[in-house]
Formats: structure tokens, sequence, C-alpha cells
């Protein structure tokens, strides 16, 4: 099952962004566990989507957002409580950077209001 904060549509309507576990929530003794989650993006083709990227995150990914200028997607990877941030370039992602959330940890649900306060003081 896919949880709301594990994807996102950005404003236009044009990209969609999935963030995916990969093994990377599973015991470090289970043959399938991996040391990155993963982040697909997806262009709209016509009525549906069509994926175009994939690329490595963080362990665990919870969240997902567009900022609200659609000019980055953060990814929130929750045991290192870090903020992976993805420049948008058309309908591809290139990488930023990698930012920690060294204070507060970022809960899921609070990321894309938090990401809205970040957009608009960085203005």
């Amino acid at each position: 099952t896919l949880m709301e904060n594990m994807y996102r549509v950005s404003e236009d309507g044009k990209l969609l962004a999935v963030v995916l576990m990969n093994g990377s929530n599973l015991p470090v003794a289970d043959s399938n566990h991996t040391e990155h989650g993963g982040l697909v993006v997806l262009a709209r083709d016509g009525g549906t989507f069509k994926k175009i990227q994939e690329l490595k995150t963080g362990r665990i990914p919870e969240g997902v957002a567009f900022t609200s200028d659609g000019k980055h997607v953060v990814v929130q990877a929750h045991p290192q409580k870090e903020l992976w941030i993805y420049e948008v370039k058309g309908k591809r992602l290139g990488r930023a950077g990698k930012e920690h959330a060294r204070r507060h940890f970022l809960s899921p649900r609070l990321l894309h209001d938090w990401l809205e306060l970040f957009t608009e003081l960085d203005t």
C-alpha cells in the first residue's frame, strides 16, 4: 500500500515523484537489505505517467514533496534525519545536495508545510 506521504504530483501536474523503501527498511541480516531507498520520477504522457528516472536516496524514505516554486523535490530519510534535495531540470531531476535536519526530526506529515515556509523565507 502506498501511503500519501510517499508520492507527490508537481503543481503543474507534469511530474510524479514516488519514494520506495527498496529494502532499506529491512534488517541488515536480511538478504534483501539495501543501504539506499529509491526515488522514482514519472512524467505525464497523455492520460498516464511514464517512468523516466530512478535515483538513490537515503535509507527508509518516508516523505517526498515538491517545493512550492516547483524547482526542487525533497525526500526525508528517516534514520539519519536527512533531507535529500534534488533540482528539477525539465522532466528529470539533478542532485542538488543533501541537507541534514540537525536540531529536530521532521515528521513526513509536516515536511510539506516546512518546505513551503522554507521557500517563503528563501525569497
